[in-house]
């Protein structure tokens, strides 16, 4: 038995390590701190001409017109001195096509003003010919940039949940309570294979649908952990995950199934009064 809680513990542990990971690449990069600081420091000092130098020469010969335009836009709305910043968020795409290799870099500041905070994107490129800079730039207050990427929906929000939201989160809990009323009963259940059993147990499926900005997307996952939600957007954007316990419904089926065919025992009495208690009731049977 012990031997049996220590592998469940181990892969409870390992199944929380895996669903914890995180994709999105937060760690310090100094090439793309620089290029934020250069981009800021040129904002602050009013020089437009040392922000366009920062951009990718294909961009500038492409368009220079309209790159001219969206900088102004970029210098009007900019304001104060850099006090503090955060890094947000970093994602680098690779794309690899006749030409060569194109690395792409898109990575989101928090900067902290002593007027406002805002939020900058740096999207920057890096082509295999040697070519590098900017390839897209976005300002916004920090208040706009919550209001259109920070929905409604998650628990802390509980206050301001709709009908529909509160349904889901007594769903969620009431799944939840069905799946460690499966663990234990599994845990208590002598079968074969426990561990792999106590797996399955967590296991969901999730359907749902993101619909934002006029596109609509549905999504099928299989999951270890999650609970339903609806996510609401003040744009409009809806994000719905519905979570399905398909593992801890298997488990009780087939646990039916592996009863009938007596490959599911209870565990044994180890108890040695209750044992000699049993002994005894057998062997005054036997007397009479």
């Amino acid at each position: 038995m012990r031997k049996i809680y220590s592998i469940t513990l181990l892969m409870i542990i390992l199944i929380l390590l895996l669903t914890s990971c995180n994709t999105n690449e937060l760690m310090h990069d100094p090439t793309s701190d620089e290029w934020m600081l250069q981009t800021v420091q040129a904002l602050q000092d009013d020089d437009k001409s040392r922000l366009k130098e920062l951009w990718l020469p294909e961009v500038i010969s492409s368009d220079e017109e309209a790159l001219n335009l969206g900088i102004e836009s970029v210098f009007s709305y900019y304001s104060g001195t850099m006090q503090s910043w955060e890094k947000i968020s970093q994602n680098t795409q690779i794309h690899t096509s006749q030409e060569g290799q194109v690395k792409v870099v898109d990575c989101l500041y928090r900067i902290v003003t002593e007027n406002k905070n805002f939020v900058i994107e740096i999207i920057r490129q890096e082509q295999s010919n040697g070519e590098f800079g900017i390839i897209g730039l976005q300002i916004v207050t920090e208040q706009e940039y919550v209001a259109q990427t920070v929905p409604t929906g998650y628990l802390k929000d509980w206050s301001e949940f709709t009908e529909t939201q509160w349904a889901l989160t007594i769903y969620s809990f009431c799944c939840y309570a069905f799946i460690i009323i499966t663990l234990i009963n599994c845990i208590r259940t002598k079968v074969k294979y426990k561990p792999l059993f106590i797996i399955l147990v967590f296991v969901q499926i999730s359907f749902g649908y993101t619909m934002m900005q006029g596109q609509f997307n549905v999504n099928f996952m299989i999951n270890v952990f999650g609970l339903s939600s609806m996510l609401i957007y003040e744009s409009g954007g809806i994000i719905f995950q519905l979570f399905l316990p398909i593992g801890a419904v298997l488990y009780w089926i087939l646990r039916k199934r592996f009863k009938k065919e007596n490959h599911l025992l209870r565990e044994p009495i180890t108890n040695e009064n209750e044992l000699n208690f049993t002994n005894g009731f057998q062997d005054g049977k036997k007397q009479k």
